[in-house]
């Protein structure tokens, strides 16, 4: 399994993982590159990993640019003799800069080879490896274009078990007689979100909506937010990471997310409605994309960075939170979206991929 750089990545490449080693007596490893988020979540999920030469292209610099560059000779060098040392038969990209190097080098191995493209549109790495790729697994038929000249097949997302199995048989009911709960989201990046959220909710609440608040914030200073939810009145549980995300969801009766493909497979299981604000400088605006595509059915609340209007949006908001049909139909488009077996499909897919070959 080949990781990207974030945790975007990681976790659909940690639910193909845990997908296949329930299915099948499988040996896993791992590929990334070094100091990356997504390798610290390997890691801690206790799988091994190997670190290839591999640095960032898309965003960055002249220099930095040229130096990604100059490391694809060395990584595909590194992770060839990887994958030969460990006789691995499949590689599965997940997208991101450390694919550069180590899906050529499967591929000059005679490895089958898979790419898992979750989001709207097709990032740099997966677009142009997509044409050596045996088979794409895309999160949504919206960007099967991309790769019109491969074999693709839609999965959707993949979801951890963890979390899948604590939210697909989850039944919501209409927010009624209690505060409204909302789970924020801010994720790694998410400095906008998280001075937004007590603002935004601060509105809500002026508005005569009761409001609870679980707020997830990798990066923020834990302290400075507490004190801006202490100041408009607002009871707020803060935590750098949630260690139980079915339980947050589960809890919560709206979110406020980045609209990352994790997170809106996880959105989908949950039938969560939510208002989803893109990362404005997201690589292809691919953010942008996966949220106007999940909103299009009415699943979601969309705001963009840009555009931001606290009391718009507490109005939207306010306007869904007493209007119980309006909620519900929002929920039920949410879930309408889930793909449960996704991690599943992928690996029957695998399987097929390889009878015959070996």
């Amino acid at each position: 399994m080949v990781v990207g750089d974030t945790a975007g990545h990681a976790m659909p490449a940690l639910a193909i993982a845990e997908a296949y080693r329930e299915a099948f007596d499988t040996e896993l490893i791992f590929l990334g590159a070094r100091g990356c988020p997504s390798t610290r979540i390997i890691q801690e999920a206790g799988h091994p990993l190997e670190l290839v030469p591999a640095s960032a292209f898309v965003g960055a610099g002249p220099v930095a640019k040229l130096a990604s560059v100059a490391r694809l000779g060395p990584g595909g060098w590194l992770a060839r003799r990887i994958l030969a040392s460990a006789g691995s038969r499949l590689v599965i990209g997940t997208g991101g800069f450390p694919s550069g190097s180590v899906l050529p080098a499967a591929r000059s191995l005679g490895l089958c080879l898979g790419i898992l493209e979750p989001n709207a549109v097709a990032g740099l790495a997966n677009g142009l490896l997509g044409r050596i790729a045996d088979r794409i697994w895309l999160g949504s038929s919206g960007v099967a274009s991309a790769f019109a000249s491969r074999p693709s097949l839609i999965t959707g997302t993949p979801v951890r078990a963890e979390v899948a199995r604590g939210l697909v048989e989850l039944s919501r009911t209409p927010l009624v007689g209690r505060p409204l709960r909302v789970l924020v989201l801010a994720g790694s990046r998410g400095a906008f979100l998280a001075h937004r959220a007590p603002e935004l909710l601060g509105l809500l609440r002026a508005r005569g909506n009761a409001v609870e608040v679980r707020h997830q914030d990798e990066q923020g200073d834990l302290p400075s937010l507490r004190r801006a939810w202490e100041e408009r009145g607002i009871a707020a549980r803060l935590e750098a990471r949630i260690e139980d995300m079915a339980e947050a969801l589960q809890w919560a009766d709206f979110a406020f997310a980045r609209p990352g493909a994790s997170t809106l497979a996880e959105l989908a299981l949950a039938a969560l409605p939510a208002l989803l604000v893109p990362l404005a400088d997201a690589a292809r605006h691919h953010q942008t994309r996966n949220a106007q595509a999940f909103a299009a059915n009415g699943a979601a609340l969309v705001a963009l960075e840009e555009d931001w209007k606290p009391e718009s949006v507490a109005d939207r908001i306010a306007q869904l939170a007493l209007d119980p049909r309006s909620w519900l139909a929002m929920s039920t488009a949410a879930r309408s979206q889930a793909t449960p077996d996704a991690a599943r499909r992928i690996v029957g897919d695998c399987e097929e991929l390889m009878r015959g070959r070996w």
